[in-house]
């Protein structure tokens, strides 16, 4: 991505709520700088990036800070000093033997990532009013009321906690650039029309996996959380919904209806969420996030060689990863492991190519 400024800084204007977004990322040279200038255009004040593999990443950590400002984007590489400043976290005692999980170190840097804001100082770049957390395939679109207009609303309704429904990407062909190239998604399933056509569309895509899952990931969105510079720093339990950790958060949230959602009423108790209030106003229920996984082999293939054999099951036993495409891909990967890594390749190619969609590859003369 070419670019024609340098010291780049955030977009918001005077005295507008501040959105900041918390992500960890790894191996993200070739989208890093589309993925985090979306984040300036649209108004993020700024970007909390944790580096998992500060090596992987030296390249594009090093292109980013050349590039923004400190005002707008701030790095926290992996390594002894950030586990160092974890173990003062007050996840830490509950999380410190996971901490080799991945979504587990998410979890504290989160909360880390909350713990800055909390105590930032009035006007300095880290005081912000909004938390999102995000990967960096992942992009959140404000509604068309502009994102100060969605806060404001958030805030003027004393929503402490929003949940956004996730839109998942469906390339018509492989690409390392989804953010320019990807323009089909399919929509939650809480937004397919319930009539014929609607669930034949949703069961054309389920009996493309093993699993017979709509979406190929997750589907149960991302959220924001209000940040309180005068109160406590919190730890969220989930890195799709940040719930603070104190004893009877939720019921507080459902008492003052706090907690909302873009999520039909219908989704969120199938969820287990009848806490949160879902919101029909154009101006929360026209954000979303847009999810863009498996858009690319060689991503796909980069991806799984670093997890490699994974457990189904996360903090103990506390989490169970159940039957989807992570467990399908992964276990392509792992299948073809003594053939060598140009078989074990052409097999996730094929492997998301059999999830693509329907329109490219009829074109050119595969399954549609």
């Amino acid at each position: 991505m070419q670019h024609d400024f340098a010291n780049a800084c955030s977009l918001v204007p005077a005295g507008g709520s501040r959105a900041a977004l918390v992500s960890t990322l790894r191996d993200v040279g070739d989208q890093l700088l589309v993925w985090a200038e979306w984040f300036r255009i649209i108004g993020f004040a700024h970007l909390f990036l944790y580096f998992d593999d500060p090596v992987e990443d030296a390249s594009a950590i090093e292109e980013a800070l050349g590039i923004y400002s400190a005002e707008f984007l701030s790095v926290v590489c992996s390594g002894p000093g950030l586990r160092s400043e974890w173990r003062s976290l007050r996840s830490w005692g509950d999380l410190a033997e996971f901490a080799d999980d991945r979504m587990c170190r998410q979890l504290l840097n989160i909360a880390h990532c909350v713990r800055r804001c909390t105590l930032a100082a009035p006007g300095s770049p880290e005081a912000v009013d909004w938390l999102f957390h995000l990967d960096h395939d992942e992009l959140f679109v404000p509604p068309a009321h502009g994102l100060q207009a969605h806060l404001r609303h958030l805030e003027e309704g004393r929503c402490e906690l929003c949940l956004y429904e996730n839109f998942e990407a469906v390339p018509e062909d492989h690409t390392l650039a989804p953010f320019l190239d990807v323009t089909l998604f399919k929509v939650p399933a809480g937004r397919v029309p319930k009539t014929p056509l609607g669930e034949r569309g949703m069961q054309r895509w389920a009996r493309r996996t093993q699993a017979g899952t709509y979406f190929l990931y997750y589907d149960n969105g991302k959220s924001a959380a209000r940040v309180r510079r005068d109160g406590e720093p919190f730890a969220p339990r989930s890195v799709h919904l940040l719930v603070r950790d104190a004893t009877g958060e939720v019921e507080r949230l459902r008492g003052c209806g706090a907690a909302w959602s873009t999520y039909p009423e219908s989704e969120l108790l199938t969820m287990d969420l009848g806490f949160v209030r879902p919101q029909s106003d154009e101006v929360v229920a026209g954000a979303k996030v847009l999810h863009y996984p498996a858009t690319h082999h060689d991503r796909l293939f980069r991806k799984y060689d670093h997890l490699k054999d994974f457990p189904a099951v996360r903090f103990g036993g506390g989490i169970v990863v159940p039957p989807s495409f992570h467990l399908e891909a992964r276990d392509c990967y792992v299948r073809h492991l003594p053939d060598g890594e140009e078989a074990q390749r052409r097999q996730l190619r094929e492997l998301t190519r059999r999830k693509r969609g329907p329109s490219a590859w009829s074109r050119r003369g595969g399954p549609g």
